[in-house]
Formats: C-alpha cells, structure tokens, sequence
C-alpha cells in the first residue's frame, strides 16, 4: 500500500515536472556547461528543484540524489533524479528528452517513472507490480538473436573511443544501432518493445534507475558489460529483452 501511494505521487508530481521544460521547449535558451559536451539550462535546475521541493513537503525523512548536485542524507527510500535527460535535445528542439525519478528502498530499486513531455509518454513501473506506458502495459520484444535485433548505443565523449569498435560490431551484427541521446528513453524503448538491445558507457545513477526497474517489469534484464549484476554506479551497463542477453554479454565478454 505505502509504495502504491508513493507510486501515485510520484506519477502526478513527473507530469508536474514536465510541464516547466516543455513550456519552453523550441525557445531560445541559455546555456551553460559542466563540460565540453555537457550542457545544462536554467530549466534542468527550476526542474529538479521543483522535483526535490514536493519530495520535501511529502517525505521529507528520504533521501534525495540528482544531477544537478542535490544530495540530501535520510533513511529508508532514496531519490534518484534527472529533471530533463537529453539536455543538448532538449536545448536543440529536439523532442527526445524526458524527466527520470526512480526510487530505492535499502539500495534496492523499487518505482521508476520517465516521463517524455512532448512526445506524451509516461513510463513507469513499481516492484512485482509491471511496466506500463500510459497506464496501457507494456512487455519487451520476443526477438531471440542479434541478428534480427534493432540495438541503440551512446556515445559518452570520453568513452567515444573505446565505444566504437563496440558500435561498429553490432551495426555489422543486428539490423540496426540508433543513437536517440536520452538512456532514460532508450531504456524505456527496450522495455516497450521498440528496441531489442541497448549497451552504453559514461552513465550515471541518476540516466539508468528508474529505466532499470521499468526494462525488469517488462520482462528484460539489465546487467553491467560482462552479465555482472547492474551496478548503479559503474557509468557502463547493457539492457536488452532478455532473450539476446546472453549473446550480447559473451561479446563484450570475449572483447573485453
């Protein structure tokens, strides 16, 4: 029941969210950087403090962790953030980017929402309860082998190098590898079926948490690069439907 009402919270309080970024989506915007190839606007921070605002006035004994530098010590459930993941789309008019909160409870996730508000869609899932895209559910694709696979990629420029032999490998072996510029997105689009296979390198906690827990409630997996159990924190991991899992980690296995 308790995670059935932070749940509900949480999917009222991303719509909420959404809303600042996308009054201001296609307009000219201020941009800084955090690095070379890092932007942030002035609505990735109103975002996230909006966000952390509402958790504050609701649950304010849980911990908060989010891109733009709140961290916030408490006990029991932790926050993890993105106000809008696919900034540089986002600074662009490109409509592939959405906002990301997940949820743990002891270290363990349990609620992830991701909400893309141009584009009108909602993912979210809770622990043993599904994955659902605008409250419709939601499964992964039944493609069994690479081969027949559409895969997705990112390209973090500090590991672009070290990516491409990767990227280079899976365009010659699948139909395909897209590169959207949202994980959060990419991970959802392998949670509804849409994509097959997803692997990345330079990700933070706060790109994969809440698509962590929707790829799981819609019959995925998710793991680091070797088929290790995921890591938040390990900035490199692999998603897929689960049934090409096993053949994308006995590559990376073998080339790593």
């Amino acid at each position: 029941m308790e995670l059935e009402q932070i749940l509900d919270f949480t999917l009222r309080l991303i719509k909420d969210a959404g809303k600042i970024p996308a009054e201001h989506f296609g307009n000219k915007l201020h941009i800084d950087f955090k690095g070379r190839h890092d932007l942030v606007t002035e609505y990735d921070k109103k975002t996230e403090n909006f966000i952390v605002s509402k958790i504050n006035e609701t649950y304010p004994d849980h911990q908060i962790e989010g891109e733009e530098g709140t961290a916030k010590d408490g006990r029991g459930y932790k926050w993890i953030i993105d106000p809008i993941d696919g900034t540089t789309n986002f600074s662009h008019g490109n409509p592939v980017f959405a906002v990301s909160i997940g949820l743990q409870k002891d270290e363990e996730l349990v609620l992830g929402a991701i909400y893309a508000p141009i584009l009108n869609e909602l993912f979210y899932a809770s622990k043993n309860n599904g994955a659902f895209l605008n409250g419709k559910p939601i499964k992964v694709s039944e493609v069994k082998i690479v081969d027949e696979a559409l895969m997705a990629t990112g390209f973090n420029p500090r590991y672009s190098e070290e990516n491409i032999p990767h990227f280079r490998h899976f365009l010659d072996a699948s139909q395909g590898v897209r590169r959207l510029g949202a994980a959060s997105l990419d991970m959802c689009n392998i949670a509804a079926g849409r994509l097959d296979g997803y692997w990345e390198y330079g990700l933070k906690a706060w790109d994969i948490a809440a698509g962590a827990i929707i790829i799981k409630e819609a019959g995925g997996d998710i793991s680091g690069l070797k088929g290790e159990k995921l890591d938040l924190y390990s900035e490199r991991m692999i998603c897929s439907n689960g049934k090409i899992h096993e053949e994308m980690v006995e590559y990376f296995k073998k080339i790593l």
